[in-house]
């Protein structure tokens, strides 16, 4: 491999070695024009040949390329040198989360900083179209900065990447990539069908490891291994920890659901829960989840919605073919009338969306018992009319009719005997 003062590409001076693996080396290097320190990440000589580990070198560098966050490491170049490919990426100077939790559970208010800058970091990635599929302790890298941890997600060697042609590693159906104890059960019968849930659930496995000091499931086999994780659930962390949160607990068994349907749809789904816990109202009591409302994975991304859904296939050949067919199809139209049945709300979900109706106040009103004494008031008597109103004859109103225009006119005196009758003119 390399040594301390090889120059590689031309570009790059190597320091000394910061670790080695199965899969390569990593080399502390300086660039000879800008003069800034850089990781060399080599694939080893033994590998190089095999076109599976080379394509899984490749994808590493090209998945976290793509994403800009904080919280994944940055990757600066590519290359080959004397028939060897390199990646040049960010230089990091903390420890594995993986050594952090040897030393013991984590603090409370710990985990969950750093539980929600790894939900962060993963929201950006699938944001880019990228699911890494091998999320871990051991893949998680702790740095302080002023006295606050600050993590870095490495190793994107298997993720899957929409809008590419290969979409990332190719990966064989009972082909097992990735890390068994954090792997959600749906990645061990298909990895290539897994969605942004898979990584949901090694979220939760971290956040189990940082709060317990263990991992999830543990066992003396692959195979039994992969029962527990197919059907167990894990021991709650209150066998080993007393001053949990409940709702924190509630979060990492609901991020650890056997299936994907009962997990939080997004990892920004589980940063949303973890930041509520620095809002001004208090932490949730328990941990609900719009399941049917699944965030779209690949903002930048052109692959259909179809590759973002489960498929199983079933192991099985032989005579059993026919029946393993038969099955799958009644498996569907199963499915099908489920999924039509839960569209519609149930009495609960009515119930639970109607209007709030506002307050009203329901205290009794006091008793006459309660009420103060209250003395009658006497009357105030009016005074006396005067004499000369009493004694004054009231005008009573006049029950003769009303006279016409004809009627109101003078009628002439009648004739005397010494007089002759006035003739009226008309």
């Amino acid at each position: 491999m390399f040594s301390v003062g090889d120059i590689v590409a031309e570009r790059y001076r190597v320091l000394g070695e910061l670790g080695r693996g199965g899969m390569g080396a990593v080399y502390d290097a300086e660039h000879l024009s800008l003069g800034s320190r850089v990781a060399l990440k080599v694939l080893l000589p033994n590998n190089f040949s095999s076109s599976e580990t080379l394509n899984r070198f490749l994808n590493e560098a090209r998945a976290a390329a793509r994403i800009e966050h904080p919280g994944v490491v940055r990757v600066f170049d590519l290359g080959a040198h004397n028939g060897t490919a390199f990646i040049a990426m960010e230089r990091l100077a903390g420890r594995e989360l993986e050594d952090v939790i040897s030393d013991g559970p984590l603090r409370v208010e710990t985990a969950v900083e750093i539980g929600e800058q790894i939900a962060e970091a993963v929201q950006a990635a699938h944001d880019c179209g990228i699911i890494h599929r091998d999320l871990k302790p051991a893949n998680v890298i702790v740095e302080t900065s002023r006295g606050r941890p600050r993590i870095k997600i490495l190793d994107f060697g298997i993720a899957k990447i929409h809008g590419e042609a290969s979409g990332g590693v190719e990966t064989k159906t009972g082909a097992v990539f990735g890390t068994p104890q954090f792997m959600a059960p749906e990645q061990f019968w298909d990895a290539k069908s897994v969605d942004a849930r898979a990584d949901v659930y090694a979220i939760g496995g971290i956040l189990y490891s940082m709060l317990s000091g263990r991992v999830p499931f543990d066992a003396d086999s692959i195979n039994e291994l992969i029962a527990h994780v197919a059907a167990t659930p894990p021991p709650p962390i209150a066998e080993v920890r007393e001053n949990v949160p409940v709702w924190l607990e509630q979060l990492v068994q609901c991020c650890l659901a056997k299936k994907r349907e009962d997990r939080p749809p997004s990892a920004d789904a589980v940063l949303k829960q973890l930041e509520a816990r620095t809002s001004d109202a208090a932490p949730p009591s328990s941990v609900a989840f719009d399941k049917t409302a699944m965030e779209p994975l690949q903002r930048n991304s052109e692959a259909p919605a179809s590759t973002l859904t489960t498929t199983i296939k079933p192991v099985r050949r032989g005579r059993f073919a026919a029946g393993v067919v038969v099955g799958v199809v009644a498996v569907a139209a199963a499915a099908t009338v489920i999924g039509l049945r839960s569209s519609r709300p149930s009495p609960e979900q009515v119930e639970a969306t109607a209007v709030p109706t506002a307050a009203v106040d329901v205290t009794p009103a006091a008793s006459a018992r309660d009420q103060p004494e209250v003395q009658p008031i006497a009357p105030v008597p009016e005074p006396a009319p005067s004499a000369s109103v009493a004694d004054k004859p009231r005008r009573q109103p006049s029950s003769r009719p009303k006279r016409t225009k004809a009627a109101q006119r003078p009628t002439p005196p009648a004739a005397t005997a010494d007089k002759p009758p006035e003739l009226v003119p008309r």
